[in-house]
């Protein structure tokens, strides 16, 4: 199993952090969360902030570290979870329910939840509509992965799991670890509460995973980044942060399926322009800020992320921005490898149109990451790729001509740069439809097929082609969009496959349909009957049989009984044959005539006759 168990050197840095509690007494201790501020924010100029459990810690750090040596305009970053259960933003104000989680946060700086005293909200996910209609701009500032956790002292997980295997752990359709490749046990499959940011990327990645069709996972909710319900239990599974995970001793990330994002610190568009507290925010969280130059690095780095790399260097860190940040270049990245995309573009019929986008890396590895396809400045859709290929197809394309662009970003901007296609054009026709209906009939009697065109809805004119069997195919003329194919009373008994196809024109679809037209056996009906009813014992008797249906072919072999003695046997020619009989006693003797059908007729039996042999 891949481990990112916490080093001792992590684990004395996270001492350091919090090494203020050792100076209180067991009492005090008790009650002070370790990651909230250990003073009581000022109401003048001490930056406040709540939100995300992902980045509580690494803020704490942050917050520890820029305020050495500062009285006041220091950061105030309250814990997402744990005790107490309230917190006193600023000195003199009344207590409020601590906010767990990204939303919680976001919703405390814009209307109707907006609070003054809040200065600036962790978030571990982008600004959604509402939030950016609030006025809300975000600022990343590191790069956080995202893997499944499981308990480190014993799990029944394998050691990696694809996104493929998560999805359908989390749509219930599997249930047991051993259904996966691990040792047997009930799968516990966990989600972060209600709010959470990193519930909103997760559930957006098996969205993705699932072909853009989003499902309410089956989960029970736990809280983000807590070990609480994973530690100890051998079938747990959870999302979880990465850089969390490497200074949480009691959790391990799995290998296998990893995804990436960007973690933000949010403000007020408002704030930003507000004289002194703008400067403020701008300078600890800006481009030029502390939090996105070499102190914060840091901090940042020993907590388990990356640092966003500087605009400077290309990178995106500390820009107030509402879009999500997909430039995840940071600063200690090596050369990124350039790749290349080429996008092929076609319109299969059914207004529908198909994208292909290879992005190529030089020989190297396959690039890892998505594409997202534009038509014009818009966004049409994206696809993950897989072996350097990313494949998505539209529907509901209006009939006409398009253009095309695709562009791959990168899963680690580390290892890939971004590029984008050329524009391709395609032009979308008219759909047209094809139907094909028979009615059933036996072998031996005429039979009809009914074909049936439309384009765009309307009855097709012109001629359609059809196919009957092995047949060539052949033109039929179209009457208010329907065509009557004969079939022949002699075709085969069995099934008839009918191919009915319209041409297509410069803009018009083709369209084809194959019908299978089930012919069933004709039921057989024999009649016999003795040129002579009276024959010598020295003589053979002759039987003239007949085997309907008629007019068409029949075959097959006839046998002619005396009790259980065969006195005679015929092969059937175009539904007749002439039996001559073996030699019988004297007497008269009571003749059954079988005939044991063909691929085309079922067997049948005639009346019985009498014949009298004398000496």
């Amino acid at each position: 199993m891949k481990r990112n168990r916490v080093s001792a050197v992590t684990a004395g840095a996270a001492l350091v952090v919090g090494s203020t509690l050792t100076l209180m007494s067991p009492a005090v201790a008790a009650d002070v969360n370790p990651f909230d501020p250990t003073f009581v924010p000022n109401t003048t100029d001490d930056l406040v902030g709540v939100g995300s459990d992902t980045t509580q810690i690494v803020t704490h750090d942050i917050a520890v570290a820029y305020n050495a040596g500062r009285a006041s305009g220091r950061i105030a970053s309250f814990a997402a979870d744990g005790a107490p259960a309230t917190v006193t933003l600023r000195s003199g104000l009344a207590a409020i329910t601590r906010p767990n989680g990204s939303g919680a946060g976001k919703k405390l700086l814009y209307a109707p939840d907006n609070n003054p005293h809040v200065s600036f909200a962790r978030s571990s996910s982008t600004l959604n509509p509402a939030e950016i209609t609030g006025g809300l701009k975000q600022a990343a500032f590191a790069v956080d992965g995202l893997q499944m956790a499981v308990s480190s002292s014993a799990t029944n997980a394998p050691a990696e799991l694809t996104i493929d295997q998560i999805l359908r752990i989390y749509k219930g359709e599997v249930t047991n670890w051993s259904q996966v490749g691990g040792r047997p046990g009930a799968i516990r499959a966990l989600i972060p509460q209600s709010g959470s940011g990193t519930l909103s990327f997760f559930t957006s990645q098996l969205t993705a995973a699932n072909g853009g069709i989003p499902f309410t996972p089956v989960a029970s909710s736990t809280q983000e980044h807590s070990d609480v319900d994973v530690k100890g239990d051998p079938n747990a599974i959870a999302p979880f942060s990465s850089a969390r995970a490497t200074i949480t001793s009691t959790v391990d990330a799995l290998g296998g399926w990893k995804a990436t994002r960007a973690v933000y610190n949010v403000v007020r568009t408002a704030d930003l322009a507000s004289g002194t507290l703008g400067s403020t925010l701008t300078n600890v969280f800006g481009e030029d800020g502390w939090i996105c130059g070499p102190d914060g690095r840091a901090v940042i780095e020993r907590a388990g992320f990356e640092q966003l790399a500087s605009t400077e260097d290309g990178g995106a860190c500390g820009q107030f921005v509402t879009d999500p940040v997909s430039n995840l270049k940071t600063s200690d990245q090596a050369d990124a490898v350039a790749t290349t995309t080429t996008l092929a573009a076609s319109a299969p019929g059914n207004r529908t149109v198909a994208l292909r986008a290879t992005v190529g890396t030089g020989g190297g590895a396959p690039a890892a990451g998505k594409v997202e396809f534009r038509e014009g400045e818009s966004v049409v859709g994206s696809a993950f790729t897989s072996g350097g290929v990313a494949s998505l197809t539209l529907s509901g394309v209006s009939v006409g001509s398009h253009q095309y662009t695709a562009t791959f970003v990168p899963t680690r901007a580390n290892d890939f740069t971004p590029s984008e296609s050329a524009p391709q054009q395609v032009v979308v026709k008219t759909p047209a439809a094809v139907t094909v209906t028979g009615v059933s009939a036996p072998y031996g009697k005429a039979k009809t097929v009914t074909v049936k065109a439309t384009v765009n809805g309307a009855a097709a004119t012109g001629s359609v082609r059809v196919a009957v069997g092995t047949g060539a195919a052949r033109a039929y003329p179209l009457s208010r969009g329907t065509a009557t194919v004969p079939v022949a009373a002699g075709t085969a008994a069995g099934a008839l496959r009918v191919v009915a196809s319209l041409p297509g024109s410069a803009s018009v679809d083709p369209a084809s349909r194959t019908f299978t037209l089930k012919i069933a056996k004709a039921k057989g009906s024999v009649t016999a009957k003795l040129v002579k009813a009276k024959v010598k014992a020295s003589q053979r008797g002759v039987l003239r049989v007949t085997v309907k249906p008629a007019g068409v072919p029949v075959t097959g072999k006839v046998t002619v009984k005396a009790g259980s003695k065969v006195v005679g046997r015929g092969v059937v020619r175009n539904g007749k044959v002439t039996v001559k009989l073996a030699k019988l006693k004297k007497g008269t003797h009571r003749l059954v005539v079988s005939y044991g059908g063909d691929r085309n007729v079922t067997g049948a039996k005639a009346r019985t006759l009498k014949v009298k042999v004398t000496r």
